[in-house]
């Protein structure tokens, strides 16, 4: 499961030159099911003002992957009830944590990573 800064921080966790092939690899776990984000991230990703390799990476691979679970309503809910104080508090929109805190049920356990 990857969460908006995780894929953002690529940027400066790893050298410019190494990043596309990074990304490469990121995809290949994408198409097997083991790599995986919920919707409200790529939403973020899509309000920030520059989209550099990062969210452009994101944008393509969101398209690749299994969606057979995304959060609903009542998950998030939970999670929200649950721990809520991990969102952030001066969040522009709908933030992602809640979707990406939620754990699927275990008939789809092998989508996600954490």
């Amino acid at each position: 499961m990857l969460d908006t800064s995780a894929i953002v921080e690529v940027k400066q966790a790893i050298a410019p030159e190494r990043q596309w092939e990074f990304f490469e690899r990121l995809k290949d776990l994408v198409l097997d099911g083991q790599v995986y984000f919920p919707r409200a991230v790529r939403n973020e990703l899509r309000q920030k003002r520059y989209h550099d390799t990062p969210e452009t990476w994101a944008f393509n691979a969101y398209e690749h992957m299994d969606h057979r679970y995304e959060p609903g309503e009542d998950a998030v809910t939970e999670v929200m009830r649950l721990a809520g104080d991990v969102v952030e508090k001066d969040a522009e929109g709908e933030p992602a944590d809640p979707y990406v805190l939620h754990r699927p049920s275990s008939s789809t356990a092998g989508v996600w990573v954490s």
